[in-house]
């Protein structure tokens, strides 16, 4: 059997709040059992017009070390302009 994951068991969770009809606010995560890692998406949207958005998105990544400490693996933030069409 392949998994995507690398292991039997792994939980996401995601949840949005549109705070105004122009900002949303997105939090997305994976909790990993055995291997012991956890990863967070957080997305902030901002619509400039209609069909235009910006959005600034993170990548957070944390998880056990060589010695069982759980520490941060790294880290990646990207800005994004994107249009709908």
């Amino acid at each position: 059997m392949r998994l995507l994951l690398p292991n039997k068991h792994t939980v996401f969770l995601n949840g949005m709040k549109q705070i105004s009809p122009v900002f949303v606010v997105n939090l997305g995560g994976f909790y990993s059992f055995g291997v012991n890692w956890l990863i967070f998406f957080p997305t902030v949207t901002y619509s400039i017009k209609e069909n235009w958005d910006i959005d600034f998105v993170g990548q957070l990544f944390w998880g056990d070390d060589q010695n069982g400490a759980f520490t941060t693996q790294g880290n990646a933030l990207f800005l994004r302009l994107k249009w709908s069409f």
